[in-house]
């Protein structure tokens, strides 16, 4: 018994169990496999496809407080190119929790603030920090 395996469009070509591809672009793929007997008979190709997603989704933040205010609270709103996607917040360099748009604060201290904001997709993808600094007076 052997394999014969195809990524993609590719021409099936001999192959042996387990197949290993690297390198692959960003997208769907589909890997198939038939098995040949010695006499040559061939089974049905029986596939799997699946999604390489590398993208590090750019958060923007589309509202922010005044810069300076006498506001002890603010208000952040903020979006994705990529649908799907969940946030994550920072205050002040605080840790970065888990986050809706709009994301609010209160009780803010006299002196200068920094907003940070990251986008993570269903790959678990990570973006850099959006940020916005800002002076309460």
């Amino acid at each position: 018994m052997s394999f014969l395996c195809q990524l993609d469009s590719s021409a099936f070509t001999a192959c042996s169990s387990p197949a290993t591809y690297s390198g692959l672009s960003q997208g769907s793929h589909t890997f198939s496999v038939k098995a040949r007997d010695a006499a040559g008979n061939q089974s049905a190709a029986a596939s799997f496809t699946w999604t390489v997603d590398t993208t590090v989704p750019p958060p923007t933040i589309t509202s922010t407080p005044a810069n300076p205010t006498n506001q002890t609270s603010a208000t952040f709103s903020f979006t994705d190119t990529e649908a799907g996607v969940s946030f994550l917040c920072q205050l002040d360099g605080g840790a970065f929790s888990a986050c809706p748009s709009p994301q609010s604060y209160s009780g803010l201290s006299l002196g200068n603030h920094t907003f940070s904001v990251k986008a993570q997709d269903a790959a678990g993808n990570q973006s850099g920090a959006a940020s916005f600094t800002w002076t309460v007076m």
